[in-house]
């Protein structure tokens, strides 16, 4: 019989990886970005779409649901370390609020162009965020 692989070693996986990149075979290579989120770049492109949204004079009910939303992405958003995927999240809920009560954030430039900074300094796009 055959070796397989002459230089010994194993080229699969077997039992239980835990990783944050792997390749298996023969010439594979895993890449990972560690494209770190700007930090003051998404604490100031929040200040900015809560300025907005107050510019809005929203009342009642919509204001109060509104508001959770933008202190819990002010929360998220300047936390030490920022996870994009919450502030993603947080962001998007924050666009479902507004859209509710007739308010488009991307078709809103007040709030787009925010939208689009805090986007930006978490390295995505608002389509990765389910927004737009």
């Amino acid at each position: 019989m055959k070796d397989r692989n002459p230089r010994g070693g194993n080229e699969g996986i077997i039992g239980n990886v835990t990783a944050t990149v792997v390749a298996v075979g023969q010439g594979a290579t895993a890449i990972q970005n560690n494209a770190a989120t700007d930090a003051p770049a998404l604490g100031n492109a929040i200040s900015e779409l809560r300025k907005a949204i107050d510019a809005l004079g929203l009342q009642g009910p919509a204001k109060e649901a509104v508001a959770s939303a933008l202190e819990a992405l002010e929360k998220a958003g300047t936390s030490k370390e920022p996870k994009p995927d919450q502030v993603g999240g947080i962001l998007q809920s924050l666009s479902g609020k507004l859209k509710m009560i007739g308010v488009v954030l991307t078709e809103t430039t007040a709030l787009a162009v925010p939208a689009m900074k805090i986007a930006d300094a978490l390295r995505v796009t608002l389509s990765h965020l389910g927004i737009g």
